[in-house]
């Protein structure tokens, strides 16, 4: 983030900067970041929600649909620089049903996991997540995106819509599985 970001303020005029090299480089840090703190989040041992090694999955594809979701934004828009891939919405939609599946799992390992992970998993199927997790994560970041690509391919106010609908679906998949977590404390 903090290297994108320089890039865009300061160095517009370096050649280097937004090379195909440079974009490789900005993606790895994108990757690692987003997979550190997933795991960073499965090393809280008070909270057994988050102690899987199914959270940093959930968190690539998480992220990899909020990236989807701002190239769709953006191509609808017409602010890319280069031609819009014609691959660009089956990946997206391909995205969605993975991390639909990956949902999936996540709340299956926590139902069949400790006390506390059941409860977590509850909180959000029908506790005080349940809106943030249902409305949010699964209805604007994964149905109603995946609606928008495969009925209005050609609507381009539809599909920038569609995009930020998806990085809005996944803060709120985010905030729910953080709000859901509950400590659990560890008694010898």
């Amino acid at each position: 983030c903090v290297v994108t970001v320089l890039q865009v303020l300061g160095l517009k005029k370096c050649q280097f900067c937004f090379s195909e090299k440079m974009l490789l480089i900005d993606a790895i840090l994108g990757v690692a970041a987003t997979a550190y703190s997933g795991f960073l989040l499965t090393q809280a041992a008070g909270v057994p929600l988050w102690n899987t090694a199914v959270l940093p999955v959930l968190w690539l594809a998480s992220g990899l649909a909020c990236a989807f979701g701002l190239v769709e934004a953006l191509a609808a828009s017409g602010k890319l620089d280069v031609a819009t891939p014609k691959w660009l919405g089956q990946g997206a939609n391909i995205t969605h049903i993975a991390e639909a599946f990956i949902i999936f799992a996540f709340v299956q390992v926590a139902l069949a996991g400790t006390p506390g992970a059941v409860k977590g998993a509850h909180a959000l199927l029908s506790g005080d997540a349940a809106a943030l997790f249902w409305g949010g994560a699964v209805g604007l970041g994964i149905v109603i995106p995946m609606i928008i690509g495969f009925f209005m391919k050609k609507n381009h106010g539809a599909l920038m819509v569609g995009g930020l609908l998806a990085i809005v679906g996944a803060l709120c998949l985010r905030s729910a599985v953080l709000f859901a977590g509950f400590f659990d404390p560890i008694l010898f």
